[in-house]
C-alpha cells in the first residue's frame, strides 16, 4: 500500500475520531486510546515516509508524542494511574474539564496531522555531500582551538556558582548573577566554540579525527549534566546524531533508539535528583516518558484558563525575542506566559525558581484558538520542510545545526523560542565568517603563494 493512501486513511480515521470525541460519543478515556493509536500510526507513516527518521518532521513528531502525549503513554504501560491530572509545578494535582482533556489530545494530533502533511508531501531523500566547504576545514579548527577553553573555563564557573548557591534552581532565580560570574567576552568566546564545532563536525569526513574531535567537545557537557542541563545536552546529542545521518545518508536504528531511550531515562532522573539535591526513585522507561509528558498539563491550563492569558498574548510573544537577550527574571506578571502560568498554578514554587515551561501549543491557543494553532502548526510544517530541503547545502545544513534544537523543543518551549535561539546566535556565526575567511587566507592561501 502506498504511503499516500495511508495518509489518506489517517485523515480519514483523525476525521471520525474528532467527530466522535466533539458529539460526546466518546468518554474521556476512550479518547485517550483513540489518541494513542492514531499517534503511534502517524509515527509510523512518518517513520517509512522520512527514510527512517531522517527528516527534522520526525524528530519533532517524536518530541511533541514525548512532551504532549508522555503521560497517556505512561498511562497506557501502567507507570501512572491519573494521565489527566494536571501535576505539573502543583503539590496537588489540579482537575480540568473533561472538555478541556479532550480538546488538548485533539490539538496535539490535529497539529501533528497537519504539519505531517506539509513535509510528507514530494519529499526528497537528502544527503550533505562533501563541497567546498572542506577547503575551510583548518579554519574551523584554528578557531575551535582558539576558543574552546572558554567553554571549559564558562561551564567551570557556572558549576561552581550554581552549586555554592543552592543547586539547579539557581539558574531561575539568580540568572543575572550566573551570567556575570563567566563574564561577557567569555560567553561570546563559548558560543563561538560552540558554532565552530558544529562547523568542523559537518565538514570533517575522516571518522577517526571527527570522534577525537567530537568526544573532547562533548566532555564539556560533563559539567552541564553536573549542572543540571540535561535537556541541553540531550537535544544537542540529538542534533549530532541527525547531522551524521545526513552526511551519511544512513537511518536511525529502532534498536539504538530504544537503547537510548532505555539508558537516557536511568540517567535523567539521575541527573534530576542530583541537580536537585535530593534523592530519587529509580524509574524505567514508561515512568520517564510519563514525567516528561507533564507538559500537556501546561496546554490542558491554557484550554481551561484562556480568557486568564489571552489579553496578554501578545506580550507574550513580543517579550519572548528581547529574551535572546535578556534573562527571563527581567519580565514580570503578564509579560511572559511561562512565568504567568507557573505563578497561577504555585506562586510560592515560582519564587523558589520552579517553573512550568511553556508550550507552542498552550501560546497559539491563547493566542487565537484552533485557528491559532492551524496557523502556527502551518507555518511550522514549513519550516521543517524547508530545513530538510537545505540540507543537501554546506550553509543550510549550518542552519540546521543552529535550529534544530530549538525547533524541536518547540511542545516544551515558546513558541519564538527559535526564532529568539536563533538571532542570539546569528549575532555570534555572522561576525565569525570574516574572521574564518582571514584565517584561511593565512592558513591556506598564504601557503600557496
Amino acid at each position: 500500500m502506498s504511503t499516500a493512501i495511508q495518509t489518506a486513511i489517517y485523515f480519514t480515521a483523525l476525521l471520525v475520531s474528532a467527530v466522535f470525541v466533539l458529539s460526546g460519543a466518546v468518554c474521556l478515556y476512550g479518547c485517550l486510546w483513540i489518541g494513542l493509536v492514531l499517534y503511534a500510526g502517524l509515527l509510523a507513516l512518518a517513520w517509512r515516509t522520512f527514510d527512517g527518521g531522517r527528516h527534522p518532521c520526525f524528530l519533532f513528531l517524536a518530541m511533541l508524542a514525548l512532551f504532549q502525549m508522555g503521560r497517556l503513554v505512561g498511562y497506557a504501560f501502567g507507570a501512572t494511574t491519573d494521565p489527566f491530572n494536571v501535576v505539573v509545578q502543583t503539590l496537588i494535582p489540579i482537575t480540568v474539564s473533561t472538555t478541556a482533556s479532550e480538546i488538548t489530545i485533539l490539538l496535539v494530533l490535529v497539529s501533528a496531522t497537519v504539519i505531517y502533511a506539509l513535509c510528507a508531501w514530494n519529499t526528497p531523500r537528502i544527503v550533505l555531500e562533501p563541497g567546498w566547504e572542506q577547503s575551510w576545514l583548518p579554519a574551523c579548527y584554528a578557531l575551535l582551538a582558539v576558543s574552546f577553553p572558554f567553554v571549559l573555563y564558562k561551564n567551570y564557573e557556572y558549576f561552581q556558582f550554581i552549586r555554592s548557591h543552592g543547586g539547579y534552581l539557581a539558574i531561575f532565580t539568580d540568572s543575572d548573577a550566573i551570567a556575570q560570574s563567566a563574564g561577557s567576552l567569555v560567553r561570546i568566546m563559548s558560543l563561538a566554540a560552540a558554532n565552530a564545532f558544529l562547523l568542523v563536525y559537518l565538514i570533517e569526513r575522516r571518522g577517526g579525527r571527527l570522534a577525537l574531535v567530537t568526544t573532547a567537545f562533548l566532555s564539556t557537557s560533563v559539567l552541564e549534566l553536573l549542572i543540571g542541563l540535561r535537556g541541553k545536552v540531550f537535544l544537542f546529542l540529538l542534533t549530532l546524531w541527525f547531522l551524521h545521518n545526513l552526511k551519511t545518508g544512513k537511518r536511525f536504528r529502532p534498536v539504538a533508539l530504544a537503547t537510548v531511550v532505555l539508558v537516557g531515562s536511568f540517567a535523567a532522573v539521575a541527573i534530576s535528583g542530583f541537580r536537585e539535591m535530593r534523592s530519587t526513585a529509580v524509574t524505567g522507561p514508561a515512568g520517564f516518558i510519563a514525567g516528561q509528558g507533564i507538559s500537556m498539563g501546561v496546554t490542558q491550563v491554557a484550554v481551561q484558563y484562556r480568557p486568564l492569558f489571552a489579553p496578554h498574548a501578545k506580550t507574550y510573544l513580543a517579550n519572548e525575542l528581547l529574551q535572546a537577550f535578556y534573562p527571563g527574571s527581567h519580565f514580570g506578571q503578564g509579560q511572559l506566559f511561562d512565568n504567568d502560568i507557573s505563578v497561577f498554578l504555585n506562586l510560592d514554587a515560582f519564587r523558589e525558581g520552579f517553573g512550568t515551561g511553556s508550550s507552542y501549543l498552550a501560546e497559539a491557543w491563547i493566542a487565537g484558538g484552533l485557528l491559532a494553532v492551524l496557523f502556527v502548526s502551518i507555518l511550522i510544517g514549513l519550516a521543517l520542510r524547508l530545513l530538510h530541503r537545505i540540507g543537501a547545502t554546506f550553509l543550510g545544513a549550518a542552519a540546521i545545526a543552529i535550529v534544530l534544537p530549538s525547533v524541536i523543543y518547540l511542545p516544551r518551549a515558546q513558541l519564538l523560542s527559535p526564532i529568539a535561539a536563533g538571532l542570539k546566535s546569528g549575532l555570534v556565526f555572522l561576525p565569525m565568517l570574516p574572521l574564518l575567511a582571514f584565517v584561511r587566507w593565512l592558513i591556506h592561501d598564504r601557503d600557496l603563494s
